[in-house]
């Protein structure tokens, strides 16, 4: 395996992690730049973590729709479809009827990609509403 890239060094779950993924047979994998549009983050501990956005996990619990919804209708119909984890009927598809991140306005589809990875997460608590 390389070297780990100096701008990884400043996570310090990196090294640990990379020396899990040899031990298991896994190739290196640099993930920045990485949207998190695959991430299952379901019991991952995200203290401190920093989000593609620069929040934190602490900030996008406090608003987990900012950003995303820009008219109370539309927080309304995502806050009505909490708990839905398919496209289907998620909150994102309620709130704009998007059927995946690519149909979001390409300037979203990073921000929305962190909420789905931190909403099937199970990171996100239901917000009260507009």
């Amino acid at each position: 395996m390389s070297p780990a890239p100096p701008h990884l060094h400043a996570y310090p779950w990196y090294l640990p992690h990379q020396a899990w993924r040899a031990a298991m047979g896994l190739t290196h994998h640099d993930p920045e730049g990485a949207e998190p549009k695959h991430a299952d983050l379901t019991g991952a501990d995200l203290t401190d973590a920093t989000m593609p956005d620069g929040r934190t996990l602490e900030q996008w619990q406090a608003d987990p729709l900012a950003g995303l919804c820009d008219s109370p209708e539309a927080t309304e119909r995502a806050v009505a479809a909490w708990g839905a984890h398919t496209w289907r009927d998620c909150p994102m598809h309620s709130a704009h009827g998007w059927g995946g991140i690519s149909d979001a306005p390409a300037d979203r589809r990073a921000l929305v990609a962190t909420f789905v990875a931190l909403f099937d997460g199970r990171h996100l608590p239901k917000p009260e509403g507009p």
